[in-house]
């Protein structure tokens, strides 16, 4: 039993420390600079689409990307101790469901082609710590229903301009588009209960993190 708790020791540290974050106002900065680093990447990687794409739909295109940059602007704010409602319900909503949506697609490409690429990884790894990051924080700053309907309707609009429109990123099997569209209307509709279920799990309702004692 000493000998697991010996080796467990680290990553319950870890996880303390993870859960830790949205008080620990020396990370904030990190956070946002790794935010930021995350979404100029994502641009990046959709700039042949959105090269494409009339600039007038650009909004609707990154959409991973944007989510981490509303993200960093939410970031910003709780920096400030000042809050935004509306731009935190789609944040904390858009970043659940692609970060979850990504990997589920990923997933299911290399279980399809039994082929798994280092980006694959990277990108699956990446998402999966959004996901985490925006439960999180969103434990501690808990959104109210009115904040993530506005974070529902964003998204439904997102999946119609992708999924009937046809704005949906390259997929990486494109036979599996149906999957895509499935996976994404569902995260849609799943990713504001779980914000809610896990935010009223939180211990407070700051409107910033607490000053450093």
């Amino acid at each position: 039993m000493t000998l697991t708790r010996r080796a467990l020791g680290p990553f319950v540290a870890f996880g303390r420390w993870v859960v830790g974050l949205p008080g620990n106002r020396a990370m904030l900065m990190p956070l946002i600079l790794v935010n930021l680093g995350g979404s100029v990447y994502g641009f990046l990687w959709y700039r042949v689409q959105l090269a494409g794409t009339p600039p007038r739909l650009w909004v609707l295109v990154p959409d991973s990307p944007l989510s981490t940059l509303i993200f960093s602007l939410v970031l910003i704010l709780y920096g400030l101790r000042l809050r935004c409602p509306p731009l935190e319900g789609i944040a904390y909503v858009s970043t659940v469901k692609y970060g979850l949506w990504t990997a589920l697609v990923l997933g299911q490409y290399c279980l399809a082609y039994r082929a798994v690429a280092f980006e694959d990884f990277h990108l699956t790894a990446s998402h999966l710590a959004m996901v985490t990051e925006a439960l999180v924080f969103c434990r501690f700053f808990r959104l109210r229903p009115a904040w993530l309907a506005c974070g529902l309707l964003w998204n439904l609009v997102n999946d119609a301009a992708d999924y009937v429109g046809g704005l949906h990123a390259y997929l990486p099997a494109p036979e599996y588009t149906w999957f895509a569209a499935a996976s994404a209307l569902a995260l849609t509709l799943a990713a504001p209960a779980l914000l809610w279920a896990v935010g009223r799990t939180g211990p407070r309702d700051g409107p910033a993190p607490p000053a450093p004692h």
